[in-house]
């Protein structure tokens, strides 16, 4: 003989628990791989890059006239 569901809830549709816990899972495997670590460590280099090439293009970090710009 086969369980009737309680009344309200849907048998096909997992619980709110088990999704977090599977999206928990997801993200540590995904931050435990040394490339994801590596990519994200380039991707946060990336400004840091481009403010030291932005300072150094306009010298003193001066707005102003003076360039050589034309």
């Amino acid at each position: 003989m086969k369980a009737e569901p309680t009344p309200g809830t849907d048998p096909r549709r997992p619980s709110p628990l088990w999704t977090f816990g599977l999206f928990r899972n997801e993200l540590v495997t995904t931050f435990r791989r040394w490339r994801t670590l590596a990519l994200l460590a380039v991707l946060a280099g990336v400004p840091i890059l481009v403010g030291v090439a932005v300072k150094i293009e306009t010298g003193d970090g001066a707005s102003g006239g003076g360039g050589g710009g034309g």
